[in-house]
């Protein structure tokens, strides 16, 4: 029965040694998962160090009719064909690569202004994505819209150019806002579009896309009907990020 001892006593030992193993394996996982996190963890911590963070801030520009003829925006008492969005970096470091869609239905719109306007006042026709226009024959419109900016600095502020198509249409819904005094339950969705911006940090990492709904928020100052027909009228146009409130740049 002796050898029957020192098979047990072995069994015994091979056991202890397994549960030995074990232990120290699950030990060395345990230490393995922790320094994984303390990893991910440092390497967060150093992306927020040098992390970007853009931000649409509000603009405000006044929009002028005189003449019965359609009005133009403008800012510091002088006229624009071009309309601006301030974007700005607020985060601890400069933003790269910043890339800009903007989603802009602008057949809803023009689909708005043919519905509204009195013998095709501002479009003839629109048809393949032409656009007839009386007061420059025509116009193309390409989809999608897109800008893009290199570098921007911690703290900095950008001006992106708000796609003309977009600009030119509002002149025309501006119009017919005031000729036949909409509501702006009538007319909010068609003054709005959204925008979706991606850029990088410092490493050249593509941080989470951020969308912004832009809206055009209209006060009406002045309005002048004759006849049935608008002849005058200023409004100030309020371009803002819906889900956030940013001082404005006053016009």
């Amino acid at each position: 029965m002796e050898w029957l001892k020192e098979i047990k006593v072995a069994d015994g030992i091979q056991i202890i040694i397994a549960l030995i193993a074990m232990t120290s394996a699950i030990a060395a996982l345990c230490t393995a998962r922790q320094g994984a996190k303390s990893l991910k963890l440092s390497k967060q911590q150093r992306q927020d160090t040098i992390k970007p963070k853009i931000i649409v801030e509000e603009v405000a520009y006044g929009l002028e009719i005189s003449n019965g003829e359609l009005g133009r925006f403008y800012k510091d008492r002088q006229f624009l064909d071009r309309l601006e969005l301030p974007i700005r970096n607020i985060g601890l470091h400069f933003a790269t690569d910043i890339n800009i869609n903007w989603s802009i239905d602008q057949d809803k719109i023009i689909e708005f202004i043919q519905k509204n306007q009195i013998d095709s006042k501002f479009i003839d026709d629109y048809r393949d994505q032409q656009l007839i226009v009386p007061e420059s024959s025509y116009y193309y419109y390409y989809k999608p819209f897109t800008s893009f900016e290199s570098y921007l600095g911690d703290n900095k502020v950008s001006r992106i150019q708000i796609p003309y198509e977009f600009t030119f249409l509002m002149r025309c819904v501006v119009f017919l806002i005031l000729e036949n005094d909409l509501r702006p339950e009538e007319y909010e969705e068609y003054t709005s579009f959204t925008m979706e911006v991606s850029y990088k940090n410092i490493l050249g990492d593509k941080l989470k896309e951020e969308i912004f709904d832009i809206e055009m928020k209209i006060d009406i100052e002045t309005r002048s009907i004759a006849d049935g027909k608008l002849e005058t009228g200023e409004i100030r146009a309020i371009f803002r990020n819906k889900n956030a409130g940013v001082k404005t740049e006053t016009i």
